[in-house]
């Protein structure tokens, strides 16, 4: 997935943080990772009718490999049958009798696989095939979606714990915040709630033994840049209406058309794999 800015995006990526981040998660997240998940995929395989490696893989009820496959797919079926022969390199498979008569060799190097198998195979390119394609990467795919691109969202709406939204606004919670407003309420709330927070000095705090916040907090002393990673842990990310488009609107995929699926299918991306998502510890840590 290769991207591009046009020239007026200079001066909205120097003033806002927000095209920087969705940046560097289509660089360093989801581009690479589609990639290798293309590749992976690129080529599906199956048994050939009369493949003695295909019936005895059948045959093993304990093995799972679906058709079409890949050739990794088929890789992790042969490393569980060599399973119990193992002989301390990994990389090369031992094996019984009857796999060995399939094979005409009792012993594999991983990374040789294809060649050793190739005369059991089918190579397959259908339609149903890129459909299965598609479908197991989707399955397959997984990343690690940066808080800040949420968080540093002002349209991303937050929900806050009830027992911290009840201390931190005096029982008057909102239903849903903006995470400036958590933060500023955080932060009020350490600035002038002695019973709860001791000021040690204008950037460090104590949290007093008996505080409520004293039993979920696992920690006595932060520092106020510390707010925000906190309270990562306290809220849950819930909706936000602006996508990658409304935010990078000069934004062009080289070789992809810039039709609103490709941006919809990046956000639902972000959705399901931010670490924002509805759940929230029992304690909290730093």
């Amino acid at each position: 997935m290769t991207f591009s800015f046009s020239d007026d995006c200079s001066d909205c990526c120097t003033s806002n943080k927000l095209p920087q981040l969705y940046c560097q998660f289509l660089e360093t997240q989801l581009g690479p990772e589609l990639e290798r998940l293309t590749l992976e995929y690129e080529t599906l395989w199956e048994f050939k009718p009369l493949s003695s490696l295909g019936q005895y893989i059948q045959s093993r009820e304990e093995l799972t490999l679906m058709q079409p496959f890949t050739s990794n797919e088929l890789l992790n079926v042969l490393e569980q049958i060599s399973n119990t022969n193992f002989h301390g390199n990994r990389k090369i498979l031992l094996f019984d009798d009857q796999i060995s008569e399939c094979l005409g060799t009792n012993m594999l190097y991983t990374k040789k696989i294809m060649d050793v198998c190739r005369s059991h195979l089918l190579c397959i390119s259908s339609a149903e095939s890129l459909k299965k394609k598609n479908e197991d990467i989707e399955k397959k795919l997984k990343l690690a979606v940066p808080s800040e691109l949420l968080t540093q969202d002002p349209t991303s709406l937050f929900w806050l714990h009830p027992f911290y939204a009840n201390l931190l606004t005096k029982n008057s919670p909102e239903p849903l915040y903006s995470y400036t407003e958590c933060c500023t309420l955080f932060l009020e709330f350490c600035l002038h709630s002695p019973e709860h927070i001791q000021n040690v000095n204008d950037a460090l705090f104590e949290v007093l033994p008996t505080s409520k916040l004293a039993d979920s907090i696992k920690f006595t002393y932060f520092h106020k840049d510390q707010i925000p990673k906190l309270l990562e842990q306290i809220t849950r990310f819930i909706y936000k209406p602006s996508t990658l488009l409304s935010v990078c609107p000069n934004l062009t995929f080289e070789n992809l058309p810039n039709n609103q699926a490709i941006f919809l299918f990046i956000e639902e991306q972000i959705h399901q794999f931010t670490k924002l998502n509805p759940f929230t510890a029992q304690y909290v840590y730093v």
